[in-house]
């Protein structure tokens, strides 16, 4: 009837439509569902089966989170973390003593060591002395001489 240019510079013949009877659009509605109601009855069970799983999910995850928060919000848990960190603070205390205590002992042997050594020296040179003292001693006393006592032995 009437004739139009679209965008693309081509001209379209325009037709009228005729009215179309009840039972054509119900033939016609009859058509297009007998076409797309199997497609559309798969679509429709994998979304309520994709809902279930998704609410099945939810379900889960709201329960994990209510275990998650109560755990966190323990005042057990809560008393645990607290008595775990004294006695952490309380371990490296004792370790550091202890290693105080290592280097004490130490110290303490190295010292005993060496006045062991310094005592064992002294003695050693005062039994030097005495022998030394005696050797002397010995040698100052009059050793009767054997020329001595034969004249005696003639008088």
């Amino acid at each position: 009837m009437g004739r139009n240019q679209n965008g693309y510079g081509r001209t379209i013949k325009r037709t009228r439509i005729h009215a179309f009877t009840v039972d054509d659009v119900s033939k016609l509605a009859v058509g297009l569902l007998a076409l797309y109601q199997p497609e559309l009855k798969k679509v429709k069970q994998q979304l309520d089966e994709l809902t279930k799983k998704q609410t099945s999910l939810i379900d889960k995850l709201q329960d994990e989170n209510r275990r998650f928060n109560n755990v966190q919000t323990s005042e057990e848990l809560q008393q645990m973390f607290t008595t775990v960190k004294l006695y952490q603070t309380k371990l490296v205390t004792i370790k550091k003593e202890m290693m105080q205590l290592y280097d004490r002992a130490t110290k303490l042997k190295t010292r005993a060591l060496k006045l062991q050594q310094t005592k064992q020296k002294a003695a050693l040179h005062r039994q030097q002395q005495r022998e030394l003292q005696l050797q002397r001693e010995t040698d100052l006393i009059a050793k009767p001489s054997s020329s001595c006592g034969e004249k005696g032995k003639s008088s």
